[in-house]
Parts: structure tokens; C-alpha cells; sequence
């Protein structure tokens, strides 16, 4: 064992230029197989861990009473139950005291107490996809008749002072065919304006893309006159279908929705199209590795002539030269599969950090060291096919 290390180490020093040909294909071929294999089930995990919070847009609606509130908020996986009111639409202007009236669309949620206007889960779901404070001025409806509205609103209305409307009173009229107008909500005060990031999360993607063109904008509103519809109740995506069969099971008729929004989307869709692509590259880095190291195994035997001769001139036997060459590929295997590693987990990082801008979605990566350990594998089980075909070359010379 000693003797072939030290025959190794002769052979890194009399043959650089090959030693580093070998060490530029290995360290590619271990950054394309660690790329490959790590971000894809990197970013597998990752977007299962994102997906988990979209329990905003995963809900089950059930039509019964609301004395049933409790009951339901206690049933297993149910993360939140909340009392269900239609959600309004207006076509027409809102008149602020002091200020103006401006044509508007305006989408909005509403409850018949604040306590309910807006689920727990929407600030968690925000808060966990990278969300800082949902509103950007005011403050939250502490009680009737008081609303909050989008900052986008402010945009159009060319409103860039926050504090021009804050507890400002508000009346929002249906504007029909211009020469009748009925008044939705009257004397409703703006007390707080809410970023217009809130509406990324999955539950009101509905609310976004409606209010994406000019004019159109969304609110929550504290109605005291809402109509009551049901009960909805929150979970996350896994468990979404058992808490619909439950409560199927105990109410009768329920309506299951998953809402999805669109940054999520790319994010499941990018999953599937740059995992195929790190496995593409890995493959062709390997086919072209592959050819390199056995084109250099062929020749190998054939470049150490003279080496050999003068091993077996001073008593060395067939296993010393064989593990000569063993040694001299682990000696480089190991030190390249860990740099190999370490570049491709900060490259995975890069890539993740691009996304979530892209994506305008903060969240942390999540390396699976199990896929590491994997390639790691795959590059030992590689070598080893290499040197099981450099010992039966190496025993074919030695017969003829």
C-alpha cells in the first residue's frame, strides 16, 4: 500500500499536464452531477416548503349556521375558520370628503366585524412568502363602517400624500348608465392603505389580476349589512381534500377551492423545466467526461511504458502498479468531489436568490444534503467502473 502511494505520487509528478486534464474534467464533471442532482431535489423541497404555506387559497366553504364556528375551527387539520360573506363589486366612484370623487372599479372583501375581515392565515401566508408590514399607512378597522384600500388606488388617483385621505370619510356609488347612481356604502371611513404586495398571496391572486388595469382597485370593508353565506375553513395544501371529506361527512354539501397564484405557478413550473435542463448539462458533461477518462485509460498503460518497465526492473508486482493507479484517482477523486460540492451548492444558492427576485417570492433554500451524498456516490460508483476497466486492460497487456 505504501509503495503504490509513493508510485502514485511519482506518476502526479512526472505527468502534470495529463494530472490537471483529469482534474478539469473531474471538477466539471462533479459540478454539472452535483448541480443536477442537488438543485433539482433542492428545489423540490423548497417549493413543497413554500407550497405548505399557500393555506390561504386552499379553503373549504360549508353552508351552515355560524353557531357551527367553533366546532368546525376545532376539527383536525383546520388551521382557521372564518365566517364567510359575499365578497362586492362596484362599477362607478368613490367621493372622498374633501378630496374629490374618481371613477373607479373596486373589488372588495367584507365582514360584518373587524375581527374577521381578514384571516390570521392571510397574514401568516404574506408574512412567510417574504411580506413585511401589509400596510404602508393607517392602521388596521377596529370597528364599523371603516375600510382600508390599496395604495394602488393613491397611484391613479394621483394621491401622493398617504395621510390626504387617512380618516377621511368615504361614500362608494354604483354608476349606472350614468344618470343614476345607487349608493353601495355610505360614510365610510378610509382609516389605513394597505401595499398592494398583500394581494400575492393565493387567496386574493383573484382580487390581483382584476385589479391589474387602470382604474380598478381592492379593499376590505367592515359591513355591518353583509350577507352571511358560510363558514370557511383554512388548511394547507396536503391536507386540504381530508378536511373536505370530514366536514362533508358532518354538514352535507361543502365547496372545496384551491386557489393558486401566479408567482407560484412559475415557481412549480421552473421546478420541472431547469430540473431537466441541470440533468441535460450533467449528462452531457458526463458522456463527454466519460469519453475523455476512457480514452485515457486506453492509453494510459500504453503512455507508462517505460514506468512500468522500470517498476518491474526494481521487483514490482502487478497489484503495486495497479494500486499505484487506484491511489492516483482517489488521491484526486476525493479532494475534486468536495470542491465540486461546495461550488455547486453556493451555484444553487445564486439560482435560488434569482428566482425569488424573479419570482418576487422570499424564501430560503433548502440544500438537500441527502442529493449531495447521492452524487458523491454516483462519482465513486463512476471511478470504480473506470478502474475495473483499467485493471482488465492492464491484465490483457500483461498476458500478451
Amino acid at each position: 500500500m505504501k509503495l503504490s502511494f509513493k508510485l502514485a505520487i511519482i506518476n502526479i509528478r512526472r505527468y502534470p499536464l495529463r494530472i490537471i486534464g483529469s482534474i478539469v474534467c473531474l471538477l466539471l464533471f462533479g459540478f454539472a452531477l452535483f448541480s443536477a442532482v442537488t438543485f433539482t431535489r433542492s428545489l423540490k423541497n423548497t417549493v413543497a416548503e413554500v407550497l405548505k404555506l399557500r393555506s390561504s387559497g386552499n379553503i373549504v366553504l360549508v353552508k351552515t349556521d355560524i353557531d357551527e364556528l367553533d366546532a368546525i375551527s376545532d376539527m383536525p387539520d383546520v388551521l382557521e375558520a372564518h365566517p364567510y360573506y359575499r365578497e362586492g363589486f362596484v362599477s362607478g366612484e368613490i367621493t372622498i370628503d374633501g378630496i374629490g370623487e374618481f371613477d373607479v372599479n373596486l373589488f372588495y372583501e367584507q365582514s360584518q366585524n373587524a375581527e374577521t375581515l381578514i384571516p390570521r392565515t392571510y397574514f401568516n401566508e404574506f408574512r412567510a412568502l417574504g411580506g413585511g408590514d401589509i400596510l404602508v399607512a393607517g392602521r388596521m378597522p377596529e370597528g364599523d363602517n371603516e375600510m382600508i384600500i390599496c395604495e394602488n388606488f393613491c397611484e391613479y388617483c394621483r394621491i401622493l400624500n398617504y395621510d390626504d385621505i387617512l380618516n377621511k370619510r368615504a361614500t362608494i356609488s354604483h354608476d349606472f348608465f350614468r344618470d343614476e347612481k345607487i349608493i353601495d356604502h355610505e360614510n365610510v371611513r378610509i382609516v389605513g392603505i394597505f401595499s398592494e404586495d398583500f394581494l400575492d398571496i393565493a387567496a386574493l391572486e383573484n382580487f390581483k389580476s382584476q385589479t391589474d388595469s387602470f382604474g380598478s382597485t381592492s379593499a376590505f370593508i367592515v359591513n355591518p349589512d353583509s350577507n352571511y353565506l358560510g363558514i370557511i375553513a383554512y388548511s394547507t395544501i396536503d391536507n386540504v381534500d381530508s378536511v373536505c371529506d370530514s366536514l362533508s361527512e358532518k354538514y352535507g354539501g361543502v365547496i372545496k377551492t384551491v386557489f393558486t397564484s401566479e408567482a407560484l405557478d412559475k415557481l412549480s413550473g421552473l421546478h420541472l423545466f431547469i430540473g431537466n435542463l441541470m440533468y441535460l448539462a450533467a449528462g452531457a458533461i458526463a458522456f463527454i467526461y466519460l469519453t475523455t477518462r476512457i480514452i485515457s485509460v486506453l492509453n494510459y498503460f500504453k503512455e507508462k511504458t517505460p514506468f512500468i518497465t522500470a517498476a518491474d526492473a526494481f521487483g514490482c508486482g502487478k497489484p503495486h502498479i495497479l494500486g499505484a493507479f487506484a491511489t492516483e484517482n482517489i488521491v484526486l477523486l476525493i479532494p475534486i468531489s468536495i470542491v465540486s460540492a461546495l461550488l455547486s451548492c453556493s451555484f444553487i444558492k445564486l439560482i435560488f436568490k434569482i428566482l425569488s427576485a424573479y419570482l418576487g417570492i422570499e424564501f430560503d433554500t433548502v440544500i438537500d444534503f441527502g442529493s449531495i451524498l447521492t452524487a458523491l456516490v454516483l462519482m465513486f460508483i463512476v471511478e470504480l467502473l473506470i478502474l475495473l476497466l483499467s485493471f482488465l486492460l492492464f491484465r490483457n497487456r500483461s498476458n500478451d
